[in-house]
């Protein structure tokens, strides 16, 4: 789970930089552009990380129904 958000996005990482850096704009646009893309794709997988619930997380199947999913920072079953 480390290493699989960020590497679902790297595709469209890997595209939006291609095309920030062949384009014509100037080179400190290029850098700025790039860190603000970076910054977002790293803060926004770490976010998307945190939010998912990991195995053995105290959560069990079935534990509230077979049709709900535990809200770990509430400990609050949330039915669906």
């Amino acid at each position: 789970m480390l290493l699989s958000v960020p590497a679902t996005g790297l595709p469209a990482m890997i595209l939006c930089l291609a095309l920030l850096w062949m384009s014509f704009y100037s080179l400190d646009h290029k850098i700025e552009g790039t860190a603000l893309v970076l910054l977002f794709w790293l803060g926004l997988s770490t976010a998307t990380r945190d939010k998912v619930v990991q195995p053995g997380s105290g959560c069990r199947a079935g534990r509230y129904g077979p049709a709900s999913f535990c809200c770990p920072q509430h400990k609050v079953a949330v039915q669906s």
